[in-house]
């Protein structure tokens, strides 16, 4: 859907009688098949590999809700998407307003707009559904013979987000003429490590609830995951 570059929608049921009304502004940019872009999904541990995917399309922006000159931080919001040639492997950033900690600063100055935001952790998040099901396998060795998707178990791959090894990061810088606002210069990056949730697996030794049994559930060894995304060139006004 095209956009201005500033779209404004007076919300209400009613004629506000006040001479500030509340409205919303969008600013969403995208490129296509970046020339300048990489995708990365490295493995190590009990499962190695290297899986190396072209970025179809970056998307990136924000949106306000405001009053006058007040912007309401729980209407307001900035993002950015890496989308992989693989439509169940992507990844995005978010940052809320409200959200303290993550960064999010955009200006206007001798008539060029600056627009750059910061999202970390649970807020810049890789999906890697692919992974289980099986289609990089081939890329793929685990130690124990076995391959990742029945490493897996059926198990979605998501990075463990409750582990301290996971870190992450998104971050998109922007800049437009305002006299020009179709198109803009961008830089954009993600990148994400830690460990591959994996199920847990259980031994028993005799007769499970007889007079002599032993039973051990514990953690699997650990697959380790990096994800890193990097894109920058000319982008579009969506």
């Amino acid at each position: 859907m095209k956009k201005l570059a500033f779209v404004t929608a007076l919300l209400g049921a009613g004629v506000v009688a006040q001479s500030a009304q509340a409205a919303t502004s969008y600013l969403y940019y995208f490129e296509n098949n970046p020339t300048n872009s990489s995708f990365t999904i490295t493995l190590s541990g009990e499962c190695s590999g290297k899986i190396e995917l072209p970025v179809t399309q970056v998307y990136y922006g924000r949106q306000y809700d405001y009053t006058g000159s007040v912007i309401d931080r729980d209407g307001s919001e900035s993002s950015v998407y890496f989308y992989t040639n693989d439509g169940n492997i992507y990844s995005y950033g978010y940052n809320y307003a409200y959200v303290p900690g993550y960064k999010h600063t955009e200006s206007v100055k001798n008539g060029k707009l600056s627009l750059n935001m910061l999202a970390k952790n649970d807020d810049a998040y890789p999906y890697l559904y692919s992974l289980e099901d099986g289609a990089y396998d081939s890329q793929i060795t685990c130690k124990s013979g076995l391959t990742l998707a029945q490493t897996l178990m059926d198990w979605d791959p998501y990075i463990n987000d409750y582990a301290t090894s996971f870190k992450s990061q998104s971050s998109f810088s922007h800049t437009n003429s305002t006299s020009e606002p179709a198109t803009g210069e961008y830089k954009a990056k993600y990148s994400a490590s830690g460990e591959l949730q994996q199920p847990g697996a259980c031994t028993i030794k005799g007769e499970l609830f007889t007079a002599d049994y032993s039973l051990t559930c514990a953690p699997v060894k650990t697959i380790k995951v990096k994800v890193t995304a990097s894109a920058s060139g000319t982008s579009v006004l969506d």
